[in-house]
């Protein structure tokens, strides 16, 4: 792993987000980040505040099968690394897959983000702690079998990780795994549990909520760009104790037996009962939100600046949601909402 670069730190303040956006486009890191936790200033950085390393699912590989590989971020304490919609203070964490001819990577898939207040000059998202990036990778059922019988994995990371500094952190981590021409199924790997607890962070698709929702934009005339995005989700009744699923699944299919089933409906309906995580979009900017309830349903309205209308992809739209929900344990819910959808979208209750 390649050691991390300080930041320029001629200014304590960085760009507007639209600005910060452009210049993560072109490469031009130039801004230092706000200090979120004071003690500690004038230490000096650890050597390595974020460690990477390259994790798999399962002890083996066979063609024709898939698997799970991941990216296992681990962080000093206090120090924390960017969901891919960084917003104020940063630059989404960077992943690009080494893996042979024909092998397919499904999307990168992220868990629920935190949110950084950076001391009055904006907020981030990110992970402290640790995180699994990870995506299903599909194996051609051709894929020839090497004569060693293993077969190495790998990807090319970049990262930014900070405190009351910021670091540039790369990595090129690898994984050496045994493949061979089997149909048995392969074992679970030791890193499998880190797999299942990111897949439990994961939002979930809108359309897995037992709830009604709708996304659309404001436009203050047909042909302009829209200034405005707004959510609302419609819960259902509050069931009866009786009527509730037993032992609620984590399927996420809707639906009885579904994770959300019967546990979807927040614990409150205020603007502090949620969090908002909205995208970084491509040639416009998105506000971080507000939140209105109306009884039985929760109305999210970001506003929407557009301000490169060839780079500006509507269905680039979206946020995370979370909330806490009803129940006795209370589990946090995240759902995940993009562009627009029609009235009658959703699981209806």
């Amino acid at each position: 792993m390649r050691h991390p670069r300080a930041l320029d730190d001629r200014s304590s303040r960085g760009p507007a987000p639209a600005a910060l956006r452009l210049a993560a486009l072109l490469g031009l890191l130039l801004f230092v980040v706000p200090a979120v936790a004071a003690p500690g200033a004038d230490d000096e950085p650890p050597a390595e505040p974020a460690r990477a390393r390259l994790v798999a699912d399962v002890t083996s590989l066979s063609p024709g099968r898939t698997f799970r590989l991941g990216v296992h971020f681990t962080m000093v304490k206090h120090w924390h690394i960017y969901w891919h919609s960084a917003r104020d203070g940063g630059v989404g964490t960077q992943v690009a897959w080494r893996l042979p001819a024909g092998w397919r990577a499904g999307p990168l898939e992220w868990p629920k983000p935190r949110r950084y207040d950076l001391a009055g000059e904006g907020i981030a998202f990110g992970y402290d702690d640790e995180v699994l990036l990870a995506a299903e990778i599909t194996i051609p059922p051709g894929a020839e079998v090497p004569e060693s019988g293993k077969i190495t994995l790998g990807a090319e990371l970049s990262w930014l990780v900070c405190k009351e500094i910021c670091l540039i952190g790369e990595g090129s981590p690898s994984l050496e795994l045994p493949f061979r021409a089997s149909t048995e199924p392969a074992s679970p790997s030791e890193s499998r549990p880190l797999f299942d607890r990111a897949r439990a962070q994961l939002p979930r698709k809108a359309s897995e909520l037992t709830a009604t929702h709708r996304a659309s934009f404001s436009k203050p005339e047909p042909a302009s760009p829209p200034t405005g995005w707004t959510v609302e989700l419609e819960w259902r009744p509050q069931e009866r104790p009786a009527e509730r699923p037993s032992a609620p699944s984590t399927s996420g299919k809707g639906g009885k037996g579904s994770g959300f089933s019967g546990w979807d409906r927040p614990a409150g309906n205020a603007g502090a009962d949620f969090e908002l995580f909205p995208f970084d979009v491509p040639g416009a900017t998105l506000g971080l939100g507000t939140v209105e309830p109306r009884g039985g349903q929760t109305r999210f309205h970001f506003t929407l600046e557009v301000w490169d209308r060839e780079l500006f992809d509507p269905a680039r739209v979206g946020a995370v949601i979370a909330w806490r929900e009803r129940g006795e344990k209370g589990a946090t819910r995240a759902i995940r909402i993009t562009g627009e959808t029609p009235p009658a979208a959703g699981r209806q209750p």
